[in-house]
């Protein structure tokens, strides 16, 4: 619960969820703890024995791929979605699938304002998902070399799921690239 904020960690503890308080990462991972909130509003349009849970990459892609089709499929939750601007969108999953730092925070702070209606304040909230904030803070001495900075912002899983060479290669000279661009010192 580390990182969210007091209304949303209040608001899902009322939902008296039986994976809130294990290991809240993983189950939001792998899919299993959004299923949960989503059957409590739609208990009908979500079955809760469709989801499983596992930790692998294809578990937690498949998990994914269900709840992405329950919104889309039913008219309802789509309207819903589309009334308050759900972003739940592929970047914010997929960081949410690898487990990267602050898409936990992000989905449930988003789920939060669709359901609830209401605003939370997003002090610094980012949407890159990577350690760039911490990086520029850190002196120039202090700052890691390039491939500690690619293990930091790429998941293995993340390697897994897309394994063609060319797009690893492309994501890593990507990352290399921007942080090196960003952190480098202007003489």
């Amino acid at each position: 619960m580390a990182g969210l904020t007091r209304e949303v960690a209040r608001w899902l503890l009322s939902l008296n969820l039986p994976h809130f308080n294990k290991k809240l990462q993983c189950y939001v991972a792998n899919g299993v703890l959004v299923a949960e909130i989503l059957h409590c509003y739609y208990p009908n349009k979500v079955q809760l024995e469709h989801y499983v849970d596992g930790n692998s990459v294809h578990t937690r892609v498949s998990n994914w791929d269900l709840i992405k089709k329950v919104f889309i499929n039913d008219k309802l939750i789509f309207k819903l979605c589309a009334s308050l601007n759900l972003s739940l969108n592929s970047n914010l999953i997929d960081a949410a699938i690898h487990g990267k730092f602050g898409s936990i925070n992000a989905l449930l702070t988003e789920l939060y304002e669709t359901f609830t209606r209401k605003k939370v304040s997003k002090e610094g909230a980012a949407q890159d998902f990577t350690d760039y904030s911490y990086q520029i803070r850190l002196p120039f001495y202090a700052r890691p070399t390039a491939a500690r900075t690619i293990k930091n912002n790429i998941k293995n899983s993340e390697l897994i799921e897309k394994p063609d060479m060319l797009n690893r290669e492309k994501v890593v000279r990507k990352e290399f690239y921007k942080v090196k661009k960003n952190i480098s010192p202007r003489f």
